[in-house]
């Protein structure tokens, strides 16, 4: 029977049948020799665990998992096809970490994915990912109730104006397919909290949005005082757009001190997290209808706006646009500057998103409408 169409179980089984069906795009290591400091081409990759559970938050006796010899498809559909899956208490969440605040780290404190680099001994990069979220929150990926679904494109992570490649991020999606929710337990060095949090809250009309601003003259010239005081002048800040969300923690490795009016930050996803999050949302995005109606609010580069299809308004945002991941400034002639050269974009994008099913994940296709994205350690979100 399946869960109702349109509804979030039925999206993002739709999403995880898609991601195990689609070859992801993978990125090249670079020769040995080219590695900084000589290091080998292992040291130069790192892989994140993308974790989903589905809380039932209701005590009854719920069928068994689906039998681990089948085939991923079958396991997915007949999981999602359980009763408790498909009852409306069921909540569908994600597990984001927010590393630990550390001096010598310039993005401690920021929401990330379990997750860290490649070491030689790895098998591969899901090899990578699931010993980084044993080591970072006591997770075993490998025991049964875990279903290894599939991997969302390779990411390039590059110094802060792209001049130079520091690491190639593999993300995979695991499923939890048992009716109880995995609690994590913290390595407090690396990890200050563990957050699982509904889908529900990434999406409209629930998410909230907000923006992280960032001293880019601090990321270009942190030892020049003269140089970072001319940046200022000239450019100003950046500001990222980010989702915010509930700072309900279910495991705790350091207190986060409260705001001066003694209320609990909020979470703040952006950069290289977000982005992988929404590749993620965009694969449980409705395609167009035969019609070929499309969204009708593209971003202009990198990747279409995932949208979830209303009944009454016809298409509203599922998420923030995936530009969202790359920064505005300031000062507005910078932005107009941006948008000025980035008109070779618009046509593509227009062009890859503007209409018809076949551009939008279809897994009978294998087709994958992401791209390859660049993110700079200046918005990366994400520690190794």
């Amino acid at each position: 029977m399946g869960p109702a169409h349109g509804t979030v179980p039925s999206r993002l089984l739709q999403a995880l049948l898609s991601i195990h069906a689609a070859a992801p795009r993978l990125i090249a290591s670079q020769p040995a020799s080219a590695a900084q400091g000589g290091a080998g081409a292992a040291s130069r990759r790192a892989s994140v665990a993308i974790t989903h559970n589905n809380n039932q938050n209701q005590n009854n006796n719920p069928s068994p998992s689906p039998s681990p010899p089948k085939p991923v498809a079958t396991q997915l559909t007949e999981f999602f096809d359980q009763p408790w899956v498909q009852n409306p208490g069921t909540t569908a969440e994600i597990l984001f970490i927010k590393r630990a605040s550390r001096a010598t780290d310039k993005w401690s404190g920021h929401i990330a994915f379990p997750g860290g680099r490649q070491e030689p001994e790895d098998e591969d990069g899901r090899f990578t990912a699931m010993r980084e979220t044993w080591e970072e929150v006591g997770l075993d990926l490998a025991e049964k109730e875990w279903l290894a679904v599939g991997q969302l494109d390779d990411r390039e992570i590059t110094t802060s104006l792209g001049k130079r490649l520091l690491m190639i991020l593999s993300p995979f999606v695991f499923l939890h397919t048992s009716p109880h929710t995995p609690m994590p337990e913290l390595q407090e060095s690396e990890v200050a909290s563990a957050h699982w949090v509904p889908l529900e809250l990434l999406h409209a009309p629930q998410a909230k949005y907000g923006v992280v601003g960032i001293d880019i003259s601090s990321r270009l010239a942190p030892r020049s005082p003269v140089a970072r005081f001319a940046l200022r002048l000239l450019v100003g800040s950046m500001h990222f757009r980010c989702v915010l969300l509930p700072n309900e923690p279910v495991a705790i490795g350091q207190i986060t001190p409260p705001s001066p009016d003694g209320t609990v930050p909020e979470l703040k996803l952006w950069g290289l997290t977000l982005g992988m999050t929404l590749d993620l949302l965009s694969s449980m995005s409705l395609r167009p209808s035969s019609t070929g109606s499309s969204p009708s609010n593209l971003s202009t580069y990198p990747h279409a706006v995932t949208t979830l299809d209303l009944p009454t308004t016809g298409m509203s945002p599922l998420a923030p646009s995936m530009a969202s991941i790359f920064p505005t400034f300031s000062y507005p002639d910078i932005n107009l500057l941006i948008w000025i050269f980035g008109f070779r974009y618009r046509p593509w994008s227009r062009k890859s998103f503007g209409g018809g099913a076949g551009n939008w994940r279809d897994p009978s296709a294998g087709v994958r409408t992401l791209t390859k994205c660049k993110a700079s350690a200046s918005e990366q979100g994400f520690r190794v």
